[in-house]
């Protein structure tokens, strides 16, 4: 017997598992000896486990970022403020949350996982900031360093700040199931970037005021950036500017690399899930019996024991879960059913890779089944957008007969495509199939009327209504049935009997003709249009390049008549639908981020730059993506759009310091170098520091890391990239843009 429990929204996981272990408890006493209860699958573990690692994740990032600031500013009392703010940003963080009703779970502990590199973005700008004052000005008051610090980079301060969170602000247009998930997720790094704000904006100099500045011994003055020894120290970066056609050569070649890379990338959904679980949904042939059924699967079940990786397996046979039939529309087929099979906790194997073995082993000892293979939570999430199954081929025609031939030829070309698995054709038949047909003639005869004939049959059948009884708030139907389906036969269907008006009775062939035939195809529709789905998952291959391989063969193999066509469903057709919006949420981006470079520097030119430069990020991320192998899936996605904030946040505070110096100086080279100059020690610790605050992210370890590891990584991508943008690109294009043309002397 097996019980499935599931809980109600709004309770807590954690503790809806530990209830129910203690009533399990209470009940395991009641039991006759020899009866035992025990757990086959438990999705509390799965989430507690994901929810341990990520916070190992979030630790292991603090401690490496804070070693960085350690190392830079060279400074104990520095690296305290920032070690004392960070807890107080993320309590203040997880207060919002819970005002707004925001869980702490996977997603939610992902995204301040993914945030604590601009968090330490934040504290190191300002720590940055008071501490290069002092170096400047050693013997000035503390209070008026602070004092003086702070008024002149709060524009600034506000402006990086708007343009890392309205880059979030687009998402609530995503929908589906990626938008229930990345909604929150987004929701949760823009509550995180705003309570930072707030922490550093207001404790950090608080901490400063308290801790003090002590100088460091090998620190060197830097404010004059006119001595020619302060330009010999920076040749290196003063050589690059010097040189716009070095900047123009790098654009070029990294537009043009991304260009051609984005389509050699792999191309998935939602991140994939490493469950460690396991679902095997099979159909025996049309008209298997229980017994036969079970016969073949016990041979799948040594299949599944015999594993190394397996823990423990729970098999139904004479349910479905493929063709929708479930346990209230009646009677359910014998020959479907399905397996959940539970791996080891600790083996260091991918589940993928234990499915390939399992798939191979199973289709050898039982060639007659029709499996499928999937994990637990994907599959779920599957049957929200309708198919579970990656790939999904939609034959629409007017000609059934014709869909089948049609699904048969797509089911033999997928065969051969590399990387896809566990095709089905689609085409299901009910089993075997009783067809009465009345004589007319006969029951006249007996003057029994059709009505009364069709009534007598269902009582053998269905039954009939006979009452109701109410059971809770639910009214339950009384059927009356004289049939046991157990033992029933095409020979005991023939001889029931029928009841004439007058008492007497004949068998049922006496008045009919009762057929056994093979049973017939399910006929499907789609928007008013008969259709036939084939279906297949994938093994170990991303769903981009099977489906345009997929498309390839089918159109070169599979010729379509006139008015028939295809088309792709299942979870293509929505990583299809959500790139789309994705694609627009860019856009609406770098959009509100020009505005507010806008509002802020009034200058068409430099906001025009900033933007440039940003987009030129995701090329870094494009790389990041390629190297590693990672998928182009819905996170790595929104860490492209977070890549365009980052960089603008970071340029920003390099065109304030240009502009305030370019005010006094009036002179452009100077200006430059001066801001480079000063931004330099920042961007390589906020660069530094963000990469490796995402490093354990990134390199997807634990139970459930793999959903933030796409968005680490095509973040740490746009990180890397950002510097020589930042620190060689654009100072070269601000020096052009501003370079005033020489004034021809013979006029």
């Amino acid at each position: 017997m097996l019980i499935d429990l599931v809980k109600q929204k709004g309770v807590n996981l954690v503790d809806f598992e530990r209830n129910v272990n203690t009533r399990a408890a209470e009940i395991q006493k009641q039991l006759p000896s020899g009866i035992t209860m025990k757990p086959y699958y438990n999705q509390s573990a799965f989430v507690t486990s994901s929810i341990d690692s990520v916070l190992k994740s979030i630790y292991e990032g603090l401690f490496l970022a804070i070693v960085v600031v350690i190392l830079f500013l060279r400074s104990f009392r520095a690296s305290l403020s920032i070690i004392l703010i960070i807890p107080v940003t993320l309590a203040l963080t997880v207060i919002v949350l819970h005002f707004v009703h925001i869980t702490l779970n996977i997603m939610s502990l992902g995204a301040i996982a993914a945030s604590i590199g601009l968090l330490i973005d934040d504290a190191i700008v300002i720590i940055e900031q008071l501490h290069r004052v002092h170096e400047e000005n050693p013997g000035k008051d503390k209070k008026a360093v602070v004092s003086e610090s702070m008024k002149l980079f709060l524009p600034a301060m506000i402006g990086s700040s708007l343009s890392t969170i309205v880059i979030f602000l687009p998402f609530v247009m995503m929908s589906g199931v990626a938008g229930s998930f990345f909604k929150e997720l987004t929701l949760t790094i823009e509550i995180t970037l705003v309570c930072s704000f707030i922490a550093t904006w207001i404790g950090l100099p608080a901490l400063h005021l308290l801790f003090g500045y002590k100088p460091h011994k090998k620190l060197q003055n830097i404010s004059n950036i006119k001595d020619s020894r302060e330009r010999q120290r920076l040749w290196w970066l003063v050589w690059f500017f010097d040189k716009p056609w070095f900047a123009i050569a790098f654009i070029l070649i990294l537009a043009i690399s991304s260009a051609l890379l984005i389509n050699r990338l792999k191309t998935g959904f939602l991140p994939e899930l490493d469950e460690g679980s396991i679902v095997l949904d099979y159909i025996a042939p049309s008209g298997t019996t229980l017994d036969a059924s079970d016969a073949i699967l016990k041979e799948v079940d040594k299949v599944v024991l015999s594993h190394p990786d397996v823990e423990t397996y729970m098999r139904r046979t004479g349910t479905n879960m493929i063709s929708g039939i479930s346990m209230a529309s009646g009677v359910i087929p014998p020959n479907y059913g399905d397996y959940l099979i539970q791996l080891k906790q600790g083996i260091n194997r991918k589940t993928e890779d234990v499915i390939s073995e399992l798939r191979d082993r199973a289709t050898s000892v039982a060639p007659a089944l029709e499996i499928e293979f999937g994990q637990r939570i994907a599959d779920l999430l599957g049957d929200l957008i309708g198919r579970p199954q990656p790939i999904v081929i939609k034959i629409f025609g007017d000609n059934h007969a014709m869909l089948q031939v049609l699904a048969l030829k797509v089911q033999e070309n997928l065969n051969s495509v590399k990387g896809v698995a566990d095709v089905l054709n689609g085409i299901i038949y009910d089993g075997p199939t009783v067809t009465v047909l009345p004589d007319q003639g006969k029951l006249a005869q007996y003057k029994i009327t059709p009505a009364d004939f069709q009534t007598q049959l269902k009582v053998y059948n269905e039954g009939v209504p006979v009452g109701q009884v109410q059971e809770g708030e639910q009214m339950l139907t009384i059927l009356l049935r004289n049939t046991n389906f157990k033992s029933n036969s095409i020979d005991l269907i023939k001889n029931q009997p029928v009841f004439a008006p007058d008492g007497s009775y004949k068998p049922l062939q006496n008045f009919a003709n009762v057929v056994l035939s093979a049973g017939d195809p399910e006929l499907t529709r789609e928007d008013l249009k008969s259709n036939i789905e084939v279906t297949a998952r994938l093994d170990n291959r991303d769903i981009g390049s099977a489906i345009n391989e997929i498309k390839g063969v089918i159109s070169k193999n599979v010729l379509l008549p006139p008015g028939y066509y295809i088309e792709y469903g299942g979870t293509f057709q929505q990583q299809q639908a959500s790139f789309r919006e994705l694609l627009l949420i860019l856009l609406t981006a770098i959009i509100l981020v020009f505005t507010v470079l806008l509002f802020l520097f009034r200058d068409l030119r430099i906001a025009l730059l900033i933007i440039f430069i940003s987009v030129l990020g995701i090329g870094g991320c494009i790389w990041a993506l390629y190297i590693t192998g990672i998928q182009l899936n819905v996170g790595s996605y929104t860490g492209i759009i977070m890549i365009v904030g980052i960089i603008a946040e970071n340029a920003i505070f390099t065109v304030n310091q240009f502009l305030t110096t370019f005010e006094t100086t009036s002179d452009i080279d100077i200006s430059i170098n001066y801001a480079i100059s000063l931004r330099i020690r920042p961007k390589v610790m906020t660069a530094i520091g963000a990469i490796l605050a995402l490093t354990p992210l990134a390199l997807g370890i634990g139970v459930g890391a793999q959903m933030q590891q796409p968005l680490a990584i095509a973040v740490i991508g746009g990180f890397i990239i950002a510097m020589p943008l930042l620190l060689l690109v654009f100072p070269s294009l601000l020096r052009l843009l501003y370079r005033k043309p020489a004034i021809d002397e013979s006029i």
